[in-house]
């Protein structure tokens, strides 16, 4: 299924991202240290996302993700942790406890991605 995608260079660093993305603008809720704010999510992979959110978040936190994909019913929700943060809102988490009923969701999602937003 990775083979259908490309890998396009990370533009904050030149870095070759390894997992196919797919770019959305839509709304999530992440929760760290028990509050919770609404944010953007901007593009999404099986192993993480970008996200915009208001007040900021400090790399290295570990958040819980909630989001909902086009056309598909149920609420995902992700563990991860904030892997870089640049002080103006922009934040990317890599997912670290996600299963693989989440994952085969998010897949879909991503090879679909044309047909349903």
């Amino acid at each position: 299924m990775q083979g259908a995608f490309s890998i396009r260079p990370n533009q904050r660093n030149g870095e070759r991202r390894l997992s196919p993305r797919g770019r959305l603008h839509s709304h999530a809720t992440v929760s760290v240290g028990g509050l919770n704010e609404q944010v953007a999510l901007i593009d999404l992979s099986q192993a993480g996302a970008a996200i915009t959110t208001e007040a900021g978040l400090e790399q290295g936190a570990i958040v819980e993700v909630t989001f909902v994909l086009p056309h598909i019913d149920n609420a995902i929700r992700c563990e991860g942790r904030v892997i870089w943060s640049d002080g103006a809102g922009h934040a990317g988490v890599q997912f670290t406890n996600i299963s693989d009923e989440i994952k085969f969701q998010i897949g879909f999602w991503l090879a679909h991605e044309d047909m349903m937003v």
